[in-house]
């Protein structure tokens, strides 16, 4: 029996040209401890997005509409 996932990794539109999605992007975020992977992209979808810190440090917002596609791992 395998054990349950403890990060998801999310994949998003990361930059723009002409309107049109041209560079992807992804961040990964632990699943809260009491939770699991449904509600926690429940709750990402609920709130329109994720905040996260990114790898230079700073503070970043990806709306929903970005996400791509979300695996457990």
């Amino acid at each position: 029996m395998s054990s349950a996932p403890t990060t998801i990794t999310i994949t998003y539109v990361s930059a723009f040209t002409n309107g049109v999605g041209s560079a992807q992007s992804t961040a990964t975020l632990p699943i809260r401890a009491g939770t699991d992977y449904n509600n926690t992209v429940r709750n990402i979808f609920l709130s329109g997005g994720f905040w996260f810190t990114s790898a230079s440090g700073v503070p970043t917002f990806v709306p929903w509409g970005q996400v791509i596609s979300i695996t457990a791992q």
